[in-house]
């Protein structure tokens, strides 16, 4: 079985590979999760600037979100799994 942390890994590539510019702060307005994504170093800095580590502040938000509620980490999956 795979892990969620891998899942969520996943959900972050396939995000960020599809578009830049989501709105996070958007989302996490909208999943009531601002503070967890306001407290993800480089998050807005490395979208802003499309760094390479972008991708990786995505799955650490994720990670974050996860182990405060693993059931509201499920929705990046559910989006993914949607699009694909």
């Amino acid at each position: 079985m795979t892990s969620t942390k891998a899942i969520l890994a996943r959900a972050a590539k396939f995000i960020t590979d599809l578009d830049s510019d989501t709105d996070w702060h958007l989302y996490s307005t909208m999943f009531d999760v601002e503070d967890i994504a306001n407290n993800v170093n480089r998050l807005y800095r490395s979208q802003t600037f499309r760094d390479p580590d972008y991708t990786s502040c995505v799955n650490q938000l994720f990670q974050n979100i996860a182990d405060i509620d693993e059931d509201l980490s499920a929705i990046p999956v559910k989006i993914v799994n949607a699009c694909s």
